[in-house]
């Protein structure tokens, strides 16, 4: 499916090409809602298919599977940050809901608020709470 490859496996492809450590790649998968038009345009596919979605049930099924997908790669940057497994998976969880947010609620806040919004979310996804 091209919006799949495109939305999600080329995104993939290109974080796991570069050598960054899992800390700066968590703040690059959080940026991503911020990264211009091409942001914006991808933000109204994603919405859009969403929405055919709820109506389709093989829609529903694309979707749970890029949502699995991204939840899982992202999971593994967790993971690699020494996380456990279920740690990995619930942070996983708040920094996609984060990123849908995002993407949905593209014109609150300024971009001044947008960035400490981000800069939070890394925190707060990256610190141990034990």
């Amino acid at each position: 499916m091209p919006w799949r490859d495109g939305a999600t496996e080329q995104v993939i492809r290109r974080f796991e090409g570069r050598t960054a450590d899992p800390k700066a790649l968590l703040g690059e998968l959080i940026s991503l809602p911020f990264r211009g038009r091409a942001a914006e345009r991808a933000a109204r596919v994603e919405l859009a298919i969403r929405a055919w979605a709820r109506r389709d049930a093989l829609a529903r099924r694309a979707v749970d599977e890029v949502d699995e997908r991204r939840l899982s790669y992202i999971a593994q940057c967790f993971s690699a940050l020494g996380f456990s497994i279920a740690e990995a998976r619930a942070r996983a969880f708040i920094l996609y809901a984060y990123e849908v947010a995002e993407s949905i609620l593209s014109h609150q806040g300024t971009a001044a608020q947008k960035k400490e919004r981000s800069a939070l979310l890394q925190r707060l996804v990256s610190t141990r709470l034990d």
